[in-house]
């Protein structure tokens, strides 16, 4: 069976963006900032895109796609950090600082990033933006298997 080329190009796109995201991920530690590490960064990304609901802790464990006792450590320790508050309905919410810390890690990771990025022109990487955020939005909203 022959592949398409739209079905080829979305999974080389879908194959950048990951490993991507995989590179963000694992350079945090490079940064310094206030006690992030990987599993703390994607905590904080998570809940900035639900900052206005909030998010159920076994949600985000499931966004996170892990159960394990370390998950639920490191969502402790980013609520004793003051980065991730807890609502009476026990919804999780990024805080101000919590939004402060992550921008603050990722422009610390922009000198990585910007010899690539400093000849794309800002209508490109708008739009590459916004595919890639619905494609973010997409799978936010997949049910669990």
């Amino acid at each position: 069976m022959s592949q398409s080329r739209w079905e080829n190009a979305a999974v080389e796109l879908l194959t950048e963006v990951s490993i991507l995201g995989a590179l963000i991920s694992t350079r945090i530690d490079e940064t310094e900032p206030v006690g992030l590490n990987e599993c703390r960064l994607s905590i904080l990304m998570i809940l900035s895109r639900n900052e206005v609901i909030g998010m159920k802790r076994a949600a985000l464990e499931w966004t996170l796609e892990d159960s394990e006792p370390s998950v639920a450590i490191e969502i402790d320790t980013v609520i004793e950090l003051g980065l991730v508050s807890v609502s009476g309905d026990d919804l999780l919410q990024i805080t101000a600082l919590g939004r402060d810390t992550l921008d603050g890690a990722i422009r610390a990771l922009m000198p990585q990033f910007e010899p690539a990025l400093q000849d794309v022109p800002i209508e490109a990487m708008t739009q590459a933006m916004e595919v890639v955020r619905e494609i973010r939005r997409t799978l936010d909203n997949l049910p669990a298997e």
